[in-house]
This record gives structure tokens, C-alpha cells and sequence, in this order.
């Protein structure tokens, strides 16, 4: 009714919901982060919508491997847990979200950030809405080289050559956005 009120309240987790392209090309998992969504209505929940995909309180309490993900383009995002208050006026949902790929970020000799902000909507049985966002960081990751020693060349030796591989040398890494093309 016309009293109703609605509130949607993202719990971002220990990690802040910062991902991090590193995770991508190492065995970390830091290419994921995982938080939780409470949604009120004092009307009882009746909907949620997340990333622009709709979810009744049914769909959310059944399989939830049935529902499927929201892809944002960037990350993907998958319901892991649903739990209905007895009086079905809040509710709390489990998710983790994980980079599909490496991004483009700004050039620069820092690590860049992006944005990828997933909208958020609650809408109460008798028809009261909240919206709120679940805001991921996306931290770019950075290459590292190492100094190669490569041999020495002596003038007027028989030695004119040194060789080395910056490609594959030891602790040299391109980063998840790979090797630049020239």
C-alpha cells in the first residue's frame, strides 16, 4: 500500500568487491569476490531483480543452479545463496562474481581501475520498489620484467653476439592483458 517502504543493502565482504585481473593468468582466485544482497519490503518481498534478470521469492528459495548467471559483460555473476525471513519481508542473497576476461583499462605505469556496476531492484507484494548496486572494482594488473643478463661482447673479440629472450626469461610477465602487438 501507499505506507509500504522498500530498501535494498549490498554487504561487499571482506575483499570490498575489488577483482583483479592477476587472478586471471595465476593460480589466485582474485578474479572473484563474493557478498551478500538484503532486500526488504514491509509489504514481503515478492521480487528481485538483479543485472536486469528478474527473480520471483519462489525461483530464488528453489535450485538455484537452475537460475542460471548475469553475465555483465564484464564479470558474471551467480546467486549462491537465497534465505527468506519467516515473515517474508527481508531476504538475504549469496553472490560471488567473477571477471570473465582482462579489460581495457587506461594506459599508465599503475595499476588502473574500472567500474562494473550491477543495478539492484526489490519490488514488495503490494507494490513498493527500492534499487540499490552491487559496485565492483576491476584492478588492472601490470607487466614485470626482470633485468636479463644476456653475456658481454668484447671489441675486436671473435664473439659479435649476445642473446637473450625478455619473452620468457624468469619473472618476466606480460599480465593478464597480454603482449602488446607493435
Amino acid at each position: 500500500g501507499a505506507d509500504d517502504t522498500a530498501r535494498v543493502t549490498v554487504n561487499a565482504g571482506d575483499d570490498n568487491d575489488f577483482v583483479y585481473e592477476a587472478g586471471l593468468t595465476s593460480a589466485a582466485t582474485t578474479e572473484t569476490t563474493t557478498g551478500v544482497i538484503t532486500v526488504q519490503a514491509s509489504d514481503g518481498v515478492a521480487k528481485v531483480t538483479i543485472g536486469g534478470v528478474e527473480y520471483t521469492v519462489a525461483q530464488l528459495g528453489g535450485n538455484l543452479a537452475a537460475l542460471g548467471t548475469v553475465n555483465t559483460g564484464e564479470g558474471t555473476l551467480t546467486i549462491t545463496s537465497f534465505s527468506l525471513a519467516g515473515d517474508g519481508k527481508s531476504a538475504d542473497i549469496g553472490y560471488s562474481y567473477t571477471l570473465n576476461a582482462a579489460q581495457q583499462h587506461a594506459p599508465g605505469a599503475n595499476n588502473n581501475t574500472l567500474p562494473d556496476t550491477v543495478g539492484i531492484t526489490v519490488l514488495g507484494a503490494g507494490g513498493s520498489t527500492a534499487g540499490g548496486s552491487i559496485n565492483i572494482t576491476i584492478v588492472d594488473d601490470v607487466p614485470v620484467a626482470t633485468a636479463i643478463n644476456a653475456g658481454g661482447v668484447t671489441e675486436d673479440s671473435a664473439t659479435t653476439v649476445v642473446d637473450g629472450n625478455v619473452k620468457t626469461a624468469t619473472g618476466n610477465s606480460f599480465g593478464a592483458d597480454g603482449q602488446a602487438v607493435l
